[in-house]
């Protein structure tokens, strides 16, 4: 049976080192040397970069992690031998021990927010002579959107969902989730392209705006494209303004037959249409990108049939309520009064 690779190694070795003995003593030079031990090693060359679009591994697009500090561990605990990555989050381990060991990071640089990926830092064998490369790649954590709603403020993560809008359309850079009963509201992302109903991941990091929780967005990255549109929550005035106690911010509610109370032209901050189906009023906010017309609107003679919309937050006299913002101004339909 044919030795293995390893006892094949180890059995040229002791041929090579008995060659030379038998060498050194046919010159009558055995006197004098002094027999040296060789340790066998290997070299380990590691790369760290932060998965920036959660997709779960490394790819071009994530960056290297610099300064990072990287461990080649034993499993059984004890460091090896560590290093700091370079500018470009590189490492060459030279001489290392040869044995079995697994890519470590410091507690310090991963601190409470990221994570190594755990299919990236496989234990693996190092032999004599031979070159392994290994790839960590580091993460943040992903969470629901009710869980993200209830984190504290600062918290770097992921969050996967539905959208309730396109994203960028002129003039607004946010962009509204759903995942089962949840909303949340992504402030000024800074790049990606989705349409109303595509499944999404963003990347972003909890905040407050207006007493509730929200998203202060960086990268948005399509999963899938819209399959079915989503469907707005029927409210009634009243109960749209207070966000149904909250539970809907962020929300596309929809609510119907409702009298005109005012139109508020407020320049560049849009039109408002103040409307009540005797539950209370509520304010429609056309934003200025929708130019519409405020002249156009005429509360003697028409009501609201229906408007449909994205509740957002807004303080009046020190309290926080809820206004309807549509997204088209098709999503707003009037009707005749009707004298008697």
């Amino acid at each position: 049976m044919r030795p293995s690779s390893p006892l094949r190694r180890r059995i040229s070795v002791a041929l090579e080192a008995t060659l030379v003995m038998l060498i050194m003593a046919a010159c009558g030079e055995t006197d004098s040397v002094e027999l040296l031990s060789v340790e066998a090693v290997g070299t380990v060359n590691a790369k760290l970069v932060l998965d920036a679009n959660g997709g779960g591994g490394a790819d071009q697009s994530d960056p290297p992690l610099v300064g990072w500090t990287v461990e080649l561990a034993q499993p059984a605990g004890g460091t090896v031998v560590s290093d700091v990555t370079d500018g470009d989050g590189a490492i060459q381990f030279a001489d290392v021990p040869v044995g079995r060991m697994v890519p470590a990071l410091s507690e310090n640089d991963l601190g409470d927010t990221l994570a190594l990926i755990s299919s990236t830092v496989q234990t693996f064998t190092l032999e004599a002579g031979q070159q392994v490369t290994v790839s960590p790649v580091v993460t943040l954590p992903f969470f629901t959107l009710a869980e993200a709603r209830d984190l504290p403020t600062g918290k770097p993560l992921f969050v996967e969902g539905t959208t309730l809008n396109s994203f960028p359309v002129t003039g607004d850079r946010d962009l509204h989730l759903k995942s089962g009963a949840s909303y949340i509201r992504v402030l000024s992302v800074d790049s990606g392209t989705v349409a109303v109903g595509d499944s999404v991941r963003v990347r972003g990091r909890t905040s407050i705006s207006e007493g509730v929780p929200v998203l202060d967005g960086k990268m948005v990255y399509r999963l899938a494209s819209a399959a079915v549109a989503p469907v707005p929550v029927n409210l009634t005035t009243g109960e749209a303004a207070g966000a149904r106690g909250g539970a809907l911010d962020a929300a596309l509610v929809k609510v119907a037959t409702a009298d005109i109370i005012e139109v508020i032209d407020e320049g560049n901050d849009g039109v408002v249409l103040v409307v009540d189906d005797g539950t209370g009023p509520l304010s429609i906010r056309f934003r200025a990108f929708l130019d519409v017309d405020p002249d156009s609107i005429e509360p003697d003679t028409e009501d609201l049939a229906s408007g449909t919309g994205l509740l957002v937050p807004v303080r009046v006299g020190g309290a926080v309520v809820w206004e309807l913002q549509p997204r088209t101004i098709q999503e707003v339909s009037y009707t005749p009064i009707v004298s008697g």
